[in-house]
């Protein structure tokens, strides 16, 4: 399991970021993964998605947070 560990500013605390892993050859895709909800301030905020991996090959992540506009 890999931790990615996403950092965010004027986005609202609360939001979960949902994380897939697509390969870069064929094999199936991994996720969606929901994230922790974003703590800290508004300005400043961390949240974790933990993703397990197989061994070996390569990925690319591709993260989403969706909210709504205050």
């Amino acid at each position: 399991m890999i931790p990615i560990v996403f950092h965010a500013a004027n986005v609202p605390l609360g939001t979960t970021i949902s994380v897939t892993a697509k390969p870069e050859t064929d094999g199936a895709m991994i996720g969606p993964v929901i994230s922790s909800a974003l703590t800290g301030t508004v300005g400043n905020s961390t949240a974790t998605a933990n993703v397990t991996f197989p061994t070996g090959g390569l990925y690319f992540i591709e993260a989403r947070a969706t909210f709504a506009l205050p």
